[in-house]
């Protein structure tokens, strides 16, 4: 690019246009033709100075890329961290959540016998009561109604 506008200087400064084409194809000189005309040696300069700026935009685009990565990296590290750390909770929430049925099961199972106790005990007192009747009645039979206070005993007890 410099040279370009050093090649323009010389064009402006120089009022013998032979001089100026002699100056343009000394500073274009470098790897062109001195023999060439000066447009095909501006041509060249152009597209030098063209393939130049992309070569840069092209370093500057893959150091904007690398500068991604690394923020990335950074933030993929963080997730990662993140991640150990849910997943630990998973497995203490999961452990805690397998304590929690067991104890569930347990009070269930509590509860169930509690119920066949309370059953058995229901069935006793059916049975003790269903003896007492029968004793009341034979006694009744044998002393002929004088064992009504048994019998208000009963009922009152029911």
């Amino acid at each position: 690019m410099r040279k370009y506008f050093e090649l323009l200087k010389m064009q402006a400064s120089s009022s013998n246009p032979n001089t100026s084409t002699e100056n343009a194809r000394a500073v274009l000189n470098n790897g062109i033709d001195p023999t060439m005309d000066l447009r095909k040696s501006r041509s060249i300069l152009s597209n030098r100075l063209s393939t130049q700026r992309a070569r840069e935009r092209k370093a500057q685009y893959i150091s904007d890329l690398e500068k991604t990565v690394n923020y990335l990296e950074g933030v993929i590290i963080g997730v990662a961290s993140q991640m150990t750390g849910c997943k630990e909770q998973i497995n203490l929430l999961m452990e805690q959540n397998q304590s929690l049925q067991t104890l569930l099961e347990l009070r269930l199972n509590e509860a169930k016998f509690s119920e066949i106790e309370v059953q058995k005990k229901q069935m006793e007192v059916n049975r003790l009561r269903e003896l007492l009747q029968r004793a009341v009645h034979m006694n009744n039979r044998g002393a002929n109604g004088g064992s009504n206070q048994m019998q208000d005993h009963l009922d009152l007890t029911m």
